[in-house]
């Protein structure tokens, strides 16, 4: 109790290994005027620890998932997918798991202190995304707050035992008017906004490459207040 007292740390996870690729990006095949890209695939592979104090359980895991940012349909725009038929590759979603418990179990129901929650996502597409935000951009997982500019959200847990996947949503940038480019129309084109087929293949390409390359880690960590 003495050591919890003066770190006030409860627990941290690191939601990956320093060999693992978090998250991998891939691209299905983008037909632009009759050109193609080349395909790739990825996937979030997740490796937690479990953390205990004297007083509160806490663990963190991921959710094993694809992160996509692929073509989502053939309708008659300019821009569409190779791939024939309805289904949606898009995929801009992934997820992390937290669980807050009281070790007494007289009061299992009941934290004994309030714990606050964070989650701080770091890495190669992290940065990227931060001097691209006109490509990509990152949403605010619901009943947390971004601290300023980082990529570092936290919620405190008051009084309950806690249960809960943290749901994580990437978005379209300005570039590609805030939706995939596949919906972008021949009329949004034409009305002269600065977004090009041509503009959206480029940054299609840049996209790729940071997403073929780079990584994302997340850590989660709990603590009390001091």
């Amino acid at each position: 109790m003495k050591n919890l007292n003066r770190s006030k740390i409860v627990g941290v996870a690191a939601v990956s290994l320093a060999a693992v690729s978090l998250i991998g990006v891939g691209f299905a095949s983008w037909i632009v005027g009759g050109i193609t890209g080349t395909p790739t695939s990825g996937q979030v592979t997740v490796a937690v620890g479990t953390v205990k104090d004297n007083r509160i359980n806490f663990s963190a895991s991921g959710v094993e998932t694809a992160i996509n940012f692929d073509c989502n349909s053939n309708k008659a725009n300019p821009i569409k997918a190779s791939y024939e038929g309805s289904q949606a590759p898009e995929d801009l979603f992934f997820s992390l798991k937290y669980s807050l418990s009281s070790i007494d179990n007289l009061n299992a129901e009941k934290l004994p202190v309030s714990v606050t929650v964070t989650v701080a996502l770091t890495g190669d597409f992290i940065t990227f995304m931060g001097s691209n935000s006109n490509l990509v951009s990152l949403e605010t997982p619901a009943g947390f707050t971004k601290n300023g500019s980082s990529y570092t959200y936290t919620k405190t847990v008051a009084t309950k035992t806690t249960d809960e996947a943290i749901t994580f949503e990437f978005k379209w940038g300005e570039s590609f008017l805030k939706k995939n480019p596949a919906d972008i129309t021949q009329s949004e084109f034409d009305a002269n906004n600065g977004v090009t087929i041509s503009s959206v293949l480029n940054d299609l390409k840049t996209l790729q490459g940071a997403a073929k390359s780079k990584t994302i880690t997340a850590t989660i960590s709990a603590s009390v207040p001091a």
